[in-house]
């Protein structure tokens, strides 16, 4: 039996709050020993939980309400008082959840240290739907930065495999030839090696060569902060050096869970698409260097949507993903990171 235990009660019973109110209740500590307590801290945090690997809000804040000896048969109540924050809100997911929370830790030396830990609701509020236009352009650097980082990784992988595909495949090309017929196995062996390599090489390095024949890409997203119910647009426009033939132009506004869990070669990225609506901007036509193209759509955001949020290992996010489908040619493709704010609490 420990030599207490901790309970925290909340002054209101349905434990809903907004920003800019105070969360309150108690710690009770129920001695079931005599003990030295060096300290009873009462903290306010959220964190993730899920699938994804924990990760926490650099804004808790926490006090220490006690420190001393508690008696045997003794019950104690200690309040708690702490400011709520803006952001982010209280979110439940398939594979992502935040949730806001009070707890409480007895530092007992030479002893596990009691614990008790209540979750509230963070509901939102005015201050929870403002969206910074630096985290938004944080958003879109990240993912682009995320994009060019795994086309590199993928073309320096590819050529690994490929390079490494040549070595059984030259032992087995001079073995055939000085007549150890034997080596004949190592032909096919290097022969996959370098078709992986090659394939993987190819598929990460799509959009330079799409680019290659569009030129240079020019993508415009307005706005790109947005409240649940707010309409956008979007806009690809290029001038390709000579006449192309292009199947379709779409866009998708993707909402979606991303967490990953694991670590080292053991990470595992989880996904929960929760929203996926597919618009064609352009129908099959030729592309003249002379005139080049504009394709052009809007989307709403759901009057529901769940709001972007971002941690370690673990967001929230909505983007536009758009799909150039170039006739007998790799396709172009890119993301567009949105914002959206969370919907207002009534």
């Amino acid at each position: 039996m420990a030599k207490c235990d901790l309970a925290i009660e909340f002054e209101r019973s349905d434990r809903r709050y907004r920003p800019g109110e105070t969360v309150s209740g108690k710690v009770t500590v129920q001695v079931n020993a005599k003990v030295q307590c060096n300290g009873l801290t009462v903290k306010r945090l959220w964190h993730t939980h899920g699938k994804g690997n924990y990760a926490e809000g650099s804004d808790s804040v926490e006090e220490v309400v006690f420190s001393g000896e508690w008696w045997p048969g003794e019950t104690h109540a200690y309040p708690f008082s702490f400011e709520v924050p803006a952001a982010p809100v209280s979110y439940h997911g398939e594979v992502l959840n935040v949730d806001h929370y009070v707890s409480a830790r007895a530092d007992i030396p030479w002893a596990i240290d009691p614990k008790a830990e209540e979750d509230f609701l963070l509901l939102a509020g005015p201050e929870s739907c403002q969206i910074p236009t630096e985290v938004s352009e944080a958003m879109q650097g990240a993912s682009t930065q995320l994009q060019g980082m795994g086309a590199a990784c993928g073309v320096i992988f590819g050529m690994i495999f490929f390079c490494a595909g040549l070595i059984p495949l030259g032992i087995g090309v001079v073995g055939v030839s000085q007549g150890e017929m034997a080596a004949v196995m190592a032909i096919p062996f290097g022969g996959i090696f370098m078709l992986v390599g090659g394939g993987i090489a190819f598929m990460a390095s799509r959009k330079i060569l799409a680019e290659r024949k569009l030129g240079p890409v020019e993508v415009t997203v307005s706005p790109r902060q947005l409240n649940p119910g707010d309409r956008f647009e979007v806009e690809l426009r290029f001038a390709p050096k000579a006449r192309i033939e292009l199947n379709e132009i779409t866009a998708t506004l993707k909402g979606q869970e991303v967490v990953i869990s694991g670590s080292g070669t053991k990470r595992t990225t989880h996904r929960h698409v929760f929203h996926d609506e597919v618009q064609q901007l352009l129908a099959a036509c030729d592309v003249w260097p002379e005139e080049g193209t504009s394709a052009k759509g809007s989307f709403q955001i759901p009057h529901d949507a769940a709001p972007s949020f971002v941690a370690s290992d673990n967001r929230l996010e909505w983007s536009v993903e758009l799909h150039v489908d170039i006739a007998r040619w790799p396709d172009w493709q890119s993301t567009e990171v949105l914002a959206v704010a969370p919907v207002p609490a009534p």
